[in-house]
């Protein structure tokens, strides 16, 4: 990770400092590491010219915050087999940055194949149960999701024989394992709502958010907006690649997406004092087994034993 401070946004350059770093950090000076804003582009994309002017848009109107963008090689950067890396090898590498930064409040925004990659960072972190400094499961380090036109149930554009060509197809092809697993993964065991953090069914809650491009072709409105809430979810006038791409702040879902970020970043830190819980406990009280499951199965038990009841008096 190479860290730059700026005043104002601006993009580094080939030839400059850390160009070549997987993941660069754009800081404003002075202020402390709490807030932070991870951009994972998508198939074929690069680091900048993906998403326009939303990194700048999102820097000057998140003072608090600072804003990171992550590089891969994907598409015709990933042709040659020792270019391309596996996306779950990207998610372990990116889980690793997460829990070894000083950021207590990330929100992941992910547009086509980068929010298959941000749904794997997150998979990532809850199954390997890894720990920050501070002692507290790196996976409550979320604040967010943001999944900005993501096939999530993989995509109709990718015929079959382009599914066994390369890593990435496979990925995105329509029900990949890959994508399956995610969505099994979140629907089981994250509250995507936000609303239910101390819901036992639960093991951890992270708001995730879906915007829909009314004119892409690449990606149907089901597979982005799977398993999303009404609320969870804007539609935008846009194709696949002028979503990410905001002309202004008017622009588009810029405003709402601002919106759903300030949101995630008011929540508070599960290491903050005022919050400090034992992990392990709550983890011991939610699986062992899920209460509401016992109490279904008692109320269960006593319906049958009352329907079976041959004293009952009929009506």
């Amino acid at each position: 990770m190479h860290r730059r401070e700026d005043v104002v946004f601006t993009p580094v350059v080939r030839g400059q400092p850390g160009h070549d770093a997987p993941l660069l950090l754009h800081c404003h000076p002075g202020i402390a590491d709490q807030k932070l804003i991870l951009f994972l582009h998508g198939f074929g994309g690069r680091r900048y010219r993906t998403w326009g002017y939303l990194p700048g848009f999102l820097f000057e109107d998140c003072p608090d915050a600072s804003v990171a963008l992550y590089d891969y090689r994907s598409g015709s950067r990933a042709l040659m087999p020792s270019s391309a890396i596996d996306l779950r090898d990207l998610a372990r590498e990116l889980a690793d940055i997460i829990r070894d930064a000083n950021f207590t409040r990330v929100v992941l925004i992910g547009h086509s194949m980068g929010g298959i990659l941000a749904k794997a960072v997150v998979k990532e972190l809850l199954e390997s149960g890894s720990r920050c400094a501070d002692d507290v499961p790196t996976i409550r380090r979320i604040a967010g999701v943001v999944l900005i036109a993501t096939p999530q149930a993989g995509s109709l554009w990718v015929p079959p024989v382009l599914g066994a060509m390369t890593r990435n197809f496979r990925v995105l092809r329509t029900h990949s394992r890959f994508v399956s697993d995610l969505t099994e993964t979140f629907r089981n065991r994250i509250d995507t709502s936000g609303r239910r953090a101390n819901d036992p069914l639960y093991e951890v809650s992270i708001p995730t958010f879906g915007v829909i491009g009314l004119r892409d072709t690449l990606v149907d409105r089901l597979s982005s907006s799977l398993d999303l809430l009404r609320n969870q979810v804007k539609n935008v006038r846009a194709t696949h690649k002028s979503i990410v791409k905001p002309k202004s702040r008017q622009d588009g879902a810029y405003a709402w997406i601002l919106a759903k970020i300030q949101e995630c970043f008011a929540a508070a830190y599960a290491g903050d004092a005022a919050c400090r819980i034992d992990e392990r406990v709550v983890q011991a009280n939610r699986w062992s087994p899920s209460p509401r499951r016992q109490r279904l199965s008692i109320d269960s038990q006593k319906q049958l034993v009352w329907i079976d009841d041959p004293g009952r008096e009929e009506d």
